[in-house]
C-alpha cells in the first residue's frame, strides 16, 4: 500500500526523456521530481522517496527526505504568513502549511514551533500546533523534592 507522507521504496517502471515514472502497489503511476534523479537510475531499480500528492492533485515523489512524515512531532521553523496561515521549513522547497485554523495562536516568522503532520481530506500534507490530543500525560515514577 503506498503511503502518502511517508517513505516509500518503489519501482523504476519507465523513463520518458528526461522524466522517471515510479510504479506504486495501487499499479497508478508515481512522478519522480527530482531535478537531478539518482546517478544511473534504470528501469527495475527500486529507490526510497517521500511520496505525497502535489498541487494538482497527483502523486509525486522525491528522493528527499523531510525533516518530519505524517504522524510525526517536529520543530521546524516558520518562514513566511500570508492570508492561508504559516509555511514551515521541513526541508523540502515547497514549504509545509498550517493553517490559520491549525493554530492556538497566531505563529511568528524566524520561530520554531512544535507541529505534527497529518493528511488532510484531500491527502495533501499539512501541519498543526494543536497537538494536545497526540500527547498523554503519565506518571512516569517522578517524586517531587520539597
Amino acid at each position: 500500500m503506498l503511503q502518502i507522507g511517508k517513505i516509500n521504496t518503489l519501482k523504476v517502471a519507465s523513463r520518458v526523456g528526461s522524466e522517471i515514472y515510479l510504479a506504486s502497489p495501487t499499479s497508478v503511476k508515481v512522478l519522480l521530481v527530482d531535478k537531478k534523479p539518482p546517478a544511473n537510475c534504470q528501469v527495475g531499480d527500486t529507490l526510497d522517496v517521500f511520496v505525497y500528492v502535489d498541487m494538482d492533485g497527483h502523486l509525486a515523489a522525491t528522493t528527499a527526505i523531510p525533516k518530519a512524515l505524517v504522524d510525526e512531532v517536529a520543530w521546524l521553523k516558520v518562514v513566511s504568513v500570508n492570508r492561508v496561515g504559516a509555511f514551515l521549513d521541513w526541508g523540502l522547497p515547497k514549504d509545509l502549511l498550517v493553517p490559520f485554523g491549525e493554530q492556538h495562536h497566531e505563529l511568528e516568522v524566524g520561530n520554531p514551533y512544535l507541529v505534527r503532520l497529518f493528511l488532510d481530506a484531500q491527502n495533501r500534507i499539512l501541519a498543526t500546533t494543536k497537538i494536545d490530543k497526540y500527547i498523554a500525560d503519565e506518571n512516569f515514577g517522578i517524586v517531587k523534592l520539597v
